[in-house]
């Protein structure tokens, strides 16, 4: 197999056991803005090519609870991202009876590196290094 077969978003669905079943995701998904879709993508297939899959239920919920708390889905600010683990992430599961994935700080973290690698933040963003900062230090607490 060819490096873009074996790192596809498709391989990366089926490797990681889920919370969330894949109709609920299917629909969490359809409801993503379009550059929200590619953003998983890429984020799916760069975490196969590290070698470290990402769990594919944590990564549509942080970026469903994510488009929810802004008006820009490409704009990642440093309150932003604290505020999204600190409770966004919970009060959208809460909402729709779903359990909290696991990993949605690590699946956070590949949305931020994954964006930033590939050029796909907004200008109005805050820099890479401080949101990856504002995120560590959520973890620290």
């Amino acid at each position: 197999m060819d490096d873009e077969t074996t790192c596809s978003p498709e391989i990366a669905e089926e490797i990681v056991d889920e919370e969330i079943d894949k109709e609920q995701r299917r629909y969490l998904r359809a409801e993503l803005p379009d550059c929200l879709n590619d953003l998983y993508k890429v984020v799916l297939t760069d975490s196969l090519r590290s070698g470290v899959p990402i769990r594919p239920d944590a990564l549509v919920v942080v970026l469903s609870a994510h488009v929810e708390m802004v008006h820009d889905p490409l704009v990642f600010t440093n309150e932003h991202v604290q505020e999204l683990l600190w409770f966004g992430i919970h009060e959208f599961c809460e909402d729709r009876s779903l359990i909290v994935p696991e990993k949605c700080f690590e699946a956070l973290h590949a949305v931020l590196a994954s964006a930033t690698k590939a050029e796909m933040l907004s200008e109005k963003s805050d820099r890479p290094v401080e949101l990856l900062s504002a995120l560590q230090s959520v973890r620290a607490s």
